[in-house]
């Protein structure tokens, strides 16, 4: 057990070291494509373009407005699971992007229509109050305390009321504001200037753009966060929204029925973004098929305790009365099946009862200490813990080591048996024991035999090979070649 801790340290360092590594490859890959999008737009006029491409604009926002309320979706189930305020205040934020995309953004983009007036400012509006929660999701610490009960419905409240305040300013300064706050419908391809857009525009887009950038940068930051699949594409998608915003700051991109450099960008984050969403998702399903699992696990355990290992105690009573009566071969042969059938049938309870991602160092050393009680057998594991195999091979080598180890306390009279781990090559496990031994080539197949003939099916039902050594005087060695 002392080589336990540092080797399940490692694991966790491996682990943590791997997933900082995609998450840093990820963040380089998506800065670097959106900082030279956003550097060629800077630099070369002819890239600072529009297109008028109506369907195709109403085709992103609306696959935007999609991920983006699947993504709210999915945070606000975070929060139920384990509520969070950092997972709310996403939630709102992106259900503010997704309902703003979709309603002033595509479904003018469909009807072919820009807006004027006061509802051109609308969409700008909607992302300023999204980027505001999404910032504040990203700087609220990871572990911070739960939010109040009534958090959720005050903040959505507050999140509507921000919104109508925001609309009655705008309403109120409707008359002084341009028609549009891009400057001016344009009739063709243009190429535009750096920031040519009018100042109301510029302020509201440049905060907004502001906003996103501090929570890339926030959710960067947060390095002692469970690395899930979520919240890396989260990370990578919101670092890609950052750069498409700052594009929708250089040149006016409010117009619906045009394509702007900023909507790639944007194309980019969302389809990020919906990779995180379906590994939430899968992750989600995981997560409830092993809770099924589980309880399905529990059940057959409290099944096979109440019903099967209470029968067999008795029987197993009433064979030792029995025996006691009338000894002799059938009576004892009798015994030794019963107390054979009840080991069976609680090394199943116990399995069915264990974590399903239990180590097998771990597994095996708790079975060597419940079988070592019950057998009289001073059991010992030794080797290298960081063999780790499938839970089916685990339950299988379980199985095995439990009958090798039977095996030698009552047929080969051991006192003490070695459960050994090689992680190397060839990958293995063996049992040796200190008992009488046998010859096995001239051991006649009988009822002892059996054992040997299911531990070998055992082991090759999962690609792995058995073998056994042994001979009279000399103990026995049951290893187990793994795959």
């Amino acid at each position: 057990m002392a080589t336990e801790a540092p080797t399940s340290t490692r694991r966790i360092i491996d682990r943590r070291s791997s997933q900082m590594s995609l998450r840093w490859t990820g963040l380089l890959v998506a800065g670097l494509v959106g900082a030279a999008v956003t550097t060629l737009v800077v630099t070369v006029p002819s890239l600072r373009f529009a297109y008028h491409r109506a369907t195709l604009h109403a085709q992103i926002a609306t696959a935007s407005a999609l991920v983006a309320l699947l993504v709210s979706m999915l945070a606000a189930g975070r929060f139920r699971r384990l509520p969070a305020a950092s997972d709310l205040l996403l939630a709102v934020s992106f259900a503010v992007l997704g309902v703003s995309n979709l309603l002033f953004n595509a479904i003018p983009a469909a009807t072919g229509r820009s807006p004027g007036g006061l509802a051109t400012w609308l969409p700008v509006s909607g992302r300023l109050v999204a980027a505001a929660l999404l910032a504040a999701a990203a700087l609220v610490p990871a572990r911070s305390r739960r939010p109040r009960p009534h958090a959720a419905r005050t903040l959505v409240a507050g999140t509507v009321c921000a919104l109508g305040v925001l609309a009655l300013v705008l309403a109120t300064l409707g008359p002084d504001l341009p028609q549009d706050a891009g400057g001016g419908q344009p009739t063709g391809a243009v190429a535009y200037r750096v920031l040519s857009g009018t100042a109301g525009s510029i302020v509201l887009k440049g905060i907004s753009a502001a906003l996103v950038v501090v929570a890339a940068a926030g959710f960067i930051a947060r390095r002692r966060r469970r690395l899930d699949s979520f919240s890396l594409f989260l990370t990578w998608g919101t670092t890609l929204l950052a750069f498409a915003w700052l594009n929708y700051l250089l040149v006016p991109s409010l117009y619906v029925d045009w394509f702007y450099a900023g909507d790639v960008l944007a194309l980019g984050a969302y389809i990020l973004l919906a990779a995180g969403a379906v590994g939430e998702i899968r992750a989600y399903q995981r997560d409830r098929a092993r809770l099924v699992t589980i309880e399905e696990r529990g059940r057959v355990a409290r099944e096979l305790h109440d019903g099967v290992a209470q029968e067999l105690m008795y029987l197993l009573g009433q064979a030792r009365r029995l025996h006691t009566l009338q000894p002799g071969p059938v009576t004892e042969r009798m015994l030794s099946a019963a107390e054979r059938a009840l080991d069976e049938s609680r090394a199943a309870i116990s399995t069915l009862r264990v974590p399903l991602d239990e180590p097998l160092h771990e597994a095996l050393e708790r079975a060597a200490d419940e079988l070592g009680r019950r057998l009289d057998l001073d059991v010992r594991v030794s080797g290298e813990p960081t063999l780790q195999v499938a839970p089916p091979v685990r339950e299988a080598l379980m199985r095995i080591v439990g009958e090798a180890l039977s095996n030698a306390a009552r047929h080969g009279g051991a006192r003490t048996a070695a459960i050994e781990l090689r992680d190397g090559e060839p990958r293995s496990v063996t049992v040796r024991d200190d008992g009488c031994g046998f010859d096995p080539d001239a051991r006649s197949p009988s009822r002892d035999s059996y054992g040997l003939l299911a531990m070998r099916e055992r082991a090759e039902a999962f690609g792995g090979c058995l073998a056994v050594r042994s001979a009279p005087g000399l103990g026995t060695e049951v290893e187990v070649a793994l795959p």
